[in-house]
């Protein structure tokens, strides 16, 4: 669904509409082996980015 940013399938599902909300939240759901092309989420005016893995591993 975002192959700009992977390789693999990865599944968003929204909690709060962008731009309305203060923080903008998403669950963002990995296939097993889905790779992440990395790029940056600058923070200018809130655009910093919080991870948490739920289940399963991560690399950063």
């Amino acid at each position: 669904m975002f192959a700009e940013y992977f390789i693999g399938e990865s599944f968003l599902n929204l909690l709060t509409k962008y731009g309305e909300d203060p923080a903008f939240i998403a669950n963002l759901t990995f296939e097993p082996g889905c790779r992440n092309h990395w790029h940056i989420h600058h923070g200018i005016k809130g655009g910093e980015q919080v991870l948490i893995c739920k289940t399963g591993n991560a690399w950063y």
